[in-house]
């Protein structure tokens, strides 16, 4: 059995409205793709980069340490939510296209298991190397 993990990125398009987004992917989405029997795991994270940038988080810099600049985050241009599933499968591919029709239904079902002020940044599959 093979471990991945599926890393969904997103963003609102209207900041004002977080703590609804927030509560709609805590009690909708993410517990929701835990019906997909291949998913073992499905967790949350919020982005707080510029609150550790304001902690003078350091970059190594010509063989010395030194604060980042003002205003250059690591966090520019990242998403403001990231959704972690992880996953056990034999067949990735297969499990893939599961998961994919899975949602698709979803969709179809329930307009309301996609938010309308959310909008995927980056999506990406990751398989666990080590330790097997």
């Amino acid at each position: 059995m093979e471990k991945w993990i599926w890393l969904v990125e997103q963003e609102s398009s209207d900041p004002s409205q977080d703590a609804e987004i927030r509560k709609w992917l805590e009690t909708v989405h993410v517990p929701g793709m835990l019906d997909v029997p291949e998913i073992k795991r499905a967790t949350l994270y919020t982005n707080v980069g510029p609150e550790l940038d304001a902690l003078n988080v350091v970059r190594h810099s010509q063989g010395g340490l030194e604060k980042n600049p003002p205003d250059s985050g690591w966090s520019k241009g990242q998403a403001r939510y990231v959704a972690v599933y992880d996953i056990e499968t034999d067949d990735i591919k297969k499990t893939w296209i599961g998961i994919r029709q899975w949602i698709a239904e979803q969709h179809r079902k329930n307009p309301g298991f996609r938010h309308p002020l959310l909008r995927v940044v980056r999506r990406s599959v990751w398989q666990l190397t080590s330790p097997k």
